[in-house]
C-alpha cells in the first residue's frame, strides 16, 4: 500500500513528462506504420500502371488487332471517311462538268458529239483510254468527227476575243495593220488620217476595249488548234479532247478578264487594257522567281532569245525536256510530218509535259497515264485532278489587281494563283518575248507606242493611265477526273445507305448543250 502511494506520488510529480513520452512513441509508431503502408500501396499501384501501359503499347504495335469489334468498328469508320471523300470529289467533278460542256454545233445529223465522247471515255480520264478505244470503229471519234472539230474550232477562236471586246487578228500573222489610235480611242485604219476619202484610208475605227497581242493569238492558234501542216490536215481523237479542254480554259480566262473590266466599253476606262501573252500547258515555263540578269542578256529580252516568238516558248526557267520536245515554231508536229528536214519523228503524246505535279514540275505522258491507271502513294493526287499550268501577262490598272485575284478565285474553273510578278520585265521590254514593246515603237507583236496620234493637228497625247502596270500571273487550273471508287477502296456493298452513288453522271452532264 505504501509502495502504491509512493508510485502515485511519483506519477503526480512526473506524470506530464511520462504522458508526453508515451504520446510521442505512439505517434512515431503510427507514422512509421502508415508510411510503410503507403509505400507498399504506391509500389503496388505503380506496378499495375506499368503493366497496363505495357499492354497498351503491345496493342498499338499489333498490325492485326485480335479484337474483332475494334477491327469492325475501324473498318466502318474508314468506310464513312472514304464516302465523305468520294462525295467531296463527286461535288467538285459535277460542279466542273456544268462548265465543261461540249457545244451543240458539233452535233452532225444523228451523231451526238458529247454522247460519243462519253461512250469512248466510259467515265474515265482521257489518259486512261487507249488510242484504239477512242476510235472504236464507227462509234468513236472517227475521222469525220475529227475533221468536224477542226472546222468548228476555226470559227470558235475569234469568239474568245469577242468576250472581252478585243480583236482576233491571228490570221494576219503579225501586226495590227496601220491603226493609229487617238487619245479618244479611235484610229484611222489603212492609210492614216485621211479617212475613207483619203489616200488608202478606210475610215475611223474604234479602239478595242482590250488589246490582245496578235503574235500571242497566232501562237495559241498554231500550237493548240492548228493541224494544217499535216498531210491529213486533221487532229487525232486525243488531240480533239485536249484542244477542247484548252478552249474551255481560254473561255474561262476571258470571262475573268471581262469580270474585272465590267461593262466598260472604252479602252481608256478598262482595268485590263492589254493581253501580252496567255500560255497554257506545255507552253508554260516552270514556276520561277525573277533573277537579276547581266545587261547583255537583259537587252536580248526576258527569255534571252532576241524577241523571237515561239523559240522554245521562253528558255528562262523551262524544263530541259520541254526544250527538246518543242523546238522551233513549225518544227513540233506531234507526228513528224512537218518535222526537221522532212524526216519522220516518233509520235509525241499531246499530254507530254502538259500538266504539272504538286511541285509544279512538268509531268511526262507515261507518268501521267500510270497515275491514272495504277496510282501510288506518291502520285495518287493526279488521279483526283490534273493540274494545268496557266500564265498570263497583261497590263492592268494596279488598283484593280486585288479584283483580278478575287475573280480568279471565283471563276467557274478556278485559277489558283501561285505567283504574281509586278512589272516582270521592267527595263527589257524592247524586243522582248511576244514583241510587246512599250518603248515607243511597234514590237514584233504589233503593240503601238505609248503615245498615240491625235486627230489632225492634235499632236501627241499619252493615252495610257499612269496606274497601268504590266504583271505576270502563274496559276493552276484543276481538271477533275471522274470519281475512282477503286482507288478509294469503296465496294458496291459499302455504298452509302441513302443510295447516293459516287459515280459521275458523265452522260447526262456531257450531253447537255449550251
Amino acid at each position: 500500500m505504501d509502495k502504491v502511494r509512493v508510485f502515485l506520488m511519483m506519477m503526480k510529480k512526473y506524470g506530464f513528462w511520462v504522458l508526453t513520452g508515451t504520446v510521442l512513441c505512439v505517434s512515431l509508431g503510427v507514422w512509421m506504420y502508415a508510411s510503410m503502408s503507403i509505400d507498399a500501396d504506391l509500389a503496388k499501384q505503380k506496378s499495375a500502371i506499368e503493366a497496363k501501359k505495357s499492354s497498351a503499347q503491345m496493342i498499338a504495335t499489333t498490325a492485326e488487332h485480335p479484337n474483332e469489334k475494334f477491327a469492325a468498328g475501324m473498318e466502318e469508320w474508314l468506310q464513312r471517311y472514304r464516302q465523305d471523300i468520294a462525295k467531296s470529289w463527286q461535288y467538285q467533278w459535277e460542279s466542273q462538268q456544268k462548265e465543261l460542256v461540249w457545244p451543240k454545233e458539233l452535233n452532225a445529223g444523228r451523231i451526238d458529239f458529247a454522247a460519243t465522247v462519253n461512250s469512248v471515255l466510259q467515265n474515265r480520264p482521257i489518259e486512261a483510254a487507249l488510242d484504239e478505244e477512242l476510235v472504236k470503229g464507227r462509234t468513236g471519234l472517227t475521222t469525220s468527227l475529227c475533221e468536224l472539230y477542226r472546222d468548228y474550232i476555226k470559227e470558235e477562236l475569234p469568239k474568245l476575243a469577242e468576250i472581252i471586246d478585243a480583236k482576233w487578228t491571228a490570221q494576219e500573222g503579225g501586226g495590227r495593220g496601220m491603226e493609229t489610235y487617238s487619245a479618244t480611242d479611235y484610229a484611222f485604219e489603212g492609210g492614216g488620217p485621211m479617212g475613207a476619202g483619203g489616200i488608202g484610208g478606210v475610215g475611223l475605227v474604234k479602239r478595242p476595249v482590250v488589246e490582245w497581242d496578235s503574235a500571242n493569238q497566232q501562237k495559241i492558234q498554231s500550237e493548240n488548234f492548228d493541224w494544217s501542216k499535216r498531210p491529213n490536215n486533221r487532229p487525232t481523237p486525243r488531240e480533239v479532247l485536249y484542244a477542247q479542254e484548252d478552249l474551255w480554259v481560254l473561255e474561262n480566262l476571258m470571262r475573268i478578264i471581262k469580270a474585272v473590266n465590267g461593262d466598260t466599253t472604252e479602252h481608256h476606262l478598262a482595268a485590263i487594257k492589254r493581253i501580252e501573252a496567255i500560255e497554257l500547258g506545255k507552253g508554260v515555263a516552270t514556276l520561277r522567281i525573277q533573277l537579276e540578269k547581266p545587261p547583255m542578256i537583259a537587252a536580248a529580252g526576258e527569255d534571252g532569245m532576241m524577241g523571237m516568238d515561239g523559240m522554245m516558248g521562253g528558255m528562262d526557267g523551262m524544263d530541259p525536256d520541254m526544250m527538246m520536245e518543242e523546238g522551233m515554231d513549225g518544227m513540233d508536229s506531234p507526228y513528224g510530218e512537218g518535222g526537221m528536214m522532212g524526216g519522220a519523228m516518233a509520235p509525241i503524246d499531246p499530254a507530254q509535259f502538259r500538266y504539272v505535279d504538286k511541285d509544279y514540275k512538268k509531268i511526262d505522258a507515261e507518268t501521267l497515264k500510270t497515275a491514272m491507271t495504277a496510282p501510288t502513294s506518291e502520285d495518287y493526287y493526279l488521279a483526283v485532278a490534273k493540274r494545268l499550268p496557266v500564265r498570263m501577262r497583261i497590263t492592268i490598272d494596279q488598283r484593280k489587281i486585288d479584283k483580278l485575284l478575287v475573280e480568279c478565285g471565283n471563276a467557274d474553273l478556278m485559277l489558283e494563283v501561285r505567283q504574281l510578278r509586278l512589272n516582270p520585265t521592267a527595263g527589257s521590254r524592247s524586243g522582248g518575248a511576244y514583241g510587246g514593246g512599250y518603248s515607243g515603237f511597234e514590237g514584233g507583236g504589233g503593240y503601238e507606242s505609248e503615245s498615240y496620234s491625235g486627230m489632225p493637228g492634235g499632236g501627241q497625247q499619252k493615252a495610257d493611265n499612269r496606274y497601268d502596270v504590266p504583271i505576270e500571273i502563274y496559276g493552276i487550273v484543276y481538271i477533275y477526273n471522274p470519281v475512282n471508287k477503286e482507288l478509294l477502296g469503296i465496294t458496291d456493298e459499302s455504298e452509302s445507305a441513302d443510295g447516293e452513288s459516287t459515280d459521275g453522271e458523265t452522260a447526262m452532264r456531257s450531253s447537255a448543250v449550251r
